[in-house]
């Protein structure tokens, strides 16, 4: 292994590059382009800021994309407080920042730009209008979590920004980083066929830390009658979740949950029956609130963290209307990053405007047809989520689990 005072580009704190980091450091001066597959925690972020910093230290600017805003913020947070690349001018490109005059101001002066994928996608689109030169004065564009690249609805974003990047700019060099990048191979021809430039392929099985993946079956019953499944499967759900951390109640716990409602459940289950700091994070916190959790879960001072799976995705059918809040009507595959929608603010229990930070197409297993009491059809996918009324006020269910006479919520009562 290397040792990291022959990387003359910035310090780290510790004497050796691990073997991925090492296996990329040949590659430092060439002028090439570099694909990394590696397993989660091989030390691919470390790898990239070597190619990097070379790009920063010869007057050029770099450019990292991911694929969440929440990715965004904690790289930039990460950057900005004890790494070398604190000394370096940086901004953060999101769906929670507007580009006003002072901000577009900045990353015209910013030698850091990271971005969600969509962001990076709207301003090289608006090339022209905006006069990006900054996308010319890029020397390293970094790709985390590149096997996006293949996911319906979000990869298209990810190649075009991609295309229209190399024909502005096809001096940059493109690092690809990802754990689960089966067709790294053929990627890394595509990175060459973009910009001309050989690309290095770096793969490994390198992990510091082993990994356990466990199961918990989750079976119910069938003695249950239809109409009981929805509360019967949540309690189930929930005397599951705390026989499994009641096991190691010291250890920190990270729960997702498939929707809000469920994910209130088990903070109150878990706030009421330990004595640990609880903390909830979704997209119902503002910016600088989910920050402070990811920060304080990070140092280890919030114990258990019930989020929102970013995945759990509910579903509308080609054609929807969507109601924007500008008053306009746009069919939901038209929707695009930036416009501002209405959506239900689980907090205030009130339709409020929201920003569309990314959308995904794909074809579901179970398709539910709706049909209203005012005739209106209804399509949406199995797990698409449903407000409905009920004598202790509303509960969440998803599509494949409402009833006949199901009482719901329709968007101009809570207007």
């Amino acid at each position: 292994m290397i040792k990291t005072t022959e990387f003359k580009y910035g310090s780290y704190p510790f004497k050796y590059l691990n073997p991925v980091q090492s296996e990329v450091f040949p590659h430092i001066e060439k002028d090439c382009n570099v694909s990394i597959a590696a397993p989660t925690s091989s030390g691919k972020t470390i790898a990239a800021e070597l190619i990097a910093a070379k790009s920063l230290c010869d007057g050029k600017r770099v450019a990292y994309l991911t694929p969440l805003k929440a990715l965004t913020e904690e790289k930039c947070q990460d950057w900005s407080n004890g790494h070398y690349f604190q000394n370096y001018s940086m901004i953060v490109l999101t769906g929670d920042y507007k580009l006003t005059e002072e901000r577009e101001a900045l990353l015209q002066k910013a030698k850091i730009i990271v971005s969600t994928y969509e962001m990076f996608a709207v301003r090289c689109r608006r090339f022209s209008i905006e006069r990006s030169k900054y996308i010319n004065e890029i020397g390293t564009l970094i790709i985390d979590e590149a096997h996006f690249i293949g996911s319906l609805g979000r990869g298209d974003h990810l190649e075009n920004s991609l295309i229209l990047f190399t024909r502005r700019n096809p001096t940059a060099r493109i690092v690809f980083l990802s754990a689960t990048m089966e067709n790294y191979r053929q990627l890394a021809e595509w990175l060459t066929d973009l910009n001309k430039k050989p690309t290095e392929v770096v793969f490994s099985t390198y992990r510091p830390c082993k990994l356990n993946i466990s199961y918990e079956p989750f079976v119910m019953p069938s003695y249950y009658k239809r109409y009981e499944y929805h509360a019967i499967s949540e309690r189930l759900i929930l005397d599951r979740l705390l026989d499994i951390i009641t096991r190691n109640p010291d250890d920190q716990w990270l729960i997702f949950a498939h929707s809000k409602a469920i994910q209130k459940k088990a903070y109150e289950w878990l706030d009421n029956r330990f004595d640990k700091i609880t903390a909830i994070h979704n997209a119902d916190l503002d910016k600088d609130s989910r920050a402070t959790i990811e920060t304080n879960f990070k140092d280890k001072k919030i114990q258990y963290l019930v989020a929102t799976s970013t995945l759990a995705y509910g579903s509308v059918a080609y054609g929807t209307k969507i109601s924007l809040s500008n008053g306009d009507v746009k069919e939901v595959q038209d929707i695009r990053p930036g416009d501002n929608v209405w959506s239900f603010n689980e907090l205030t229990k009130k339709i409020e405007s929201d920003n569309v930070v990314t959308s995904m197409v794909y074809d579901p297993t179970h398709e539910f047809e709706l049909e209203l009491m005012d005739g209106r059809i209804v399509r949406v996918d199995w797990k698409h989520p449903f407000y409905v009324r009920t004598p202790n006020g509303l509960i969440e269910k998803m599509a494949q689990n409402l009833l006949v006479d199901d009482d719901v919520v329709l968007q101009e009562e809570l207007c």
